[in-house]
Order: structure tokens, then sequence, then C-alpha cells
């Protein structure tokens, strides 16, 4: 009976340590670009661009703000941060387009 203890204990911890490694998970990433999309027409034209499009599901550092609710509410009402974060995903696509040459 311990054996199955331990065997279950061993899965769950496995499973916190996927997520708090960092690691997000496609479908809520993919969901919560696509609502962004529809609430932000900022964010739906930076969407537009299949370069930054591929930043979002590649970039981890990216990710964490876009998967921060109330990072990209506060975004939306500062324009400077937007600014700011425009600039980041626009930097990290040129760089990766760059790569690629």
């Amino acid at each position: 009976m311990s054996f199955v203890i331990e065997l279950l204990v061993e899965f769950i911890a496995e499973m916190f340590s996927y997520k708090s490694a960092g690691r997000v998970d496609r479908y809520r990433l993919r969901r919560r670009i696509k609502k962004l999309a529809k609430e932000y027409e900022w964010f739906d034209r930076l969407n537009q661009n299949p370069e930054n499009n591929k930043v979002f599901l590649e970039n981890v550092a990216i990710q964490a703000l876009i998967l921060d609710t109330n990072y990209m509410r506060s975004i939306d009402l500062n324009l400077s941060e937007r600014a700011k974060f425009e600039h980041k995903v626009e930097d990290r696509a040129n760089s990766k387009m760059e790569e690629d040459m």
C-alpha cells in the first residue's frame, strides 16, 4: 500500500514541477492570445504579424507577460508600458529573423 502512495505522491510532485519549471501549457497560451486579440485592438495588430506571433509562442519571458492578467490590463491603460511591451516583442521578432538569415 505504501508503494502505491509513494507513486501517487511522486506523480503529483512531477505534475507541479512541470508547471513550475517555466513551461507553459500551449492550449492555455493560445486561448489567452486569442482573448487578448479580441479585447485589445493594439494587441490584435501586434498579433497579426506572423513573426510576433512566433515570439508569443516561443519566448518564455513574453509568455509570462501575456499570461499575467494584471500586467496586460495595466499596459492597456498605460501607453508607455504598452510601447515597451510592443518594442520587446518586435525586437525579439527582428532578432529571430536575423538569426534565420
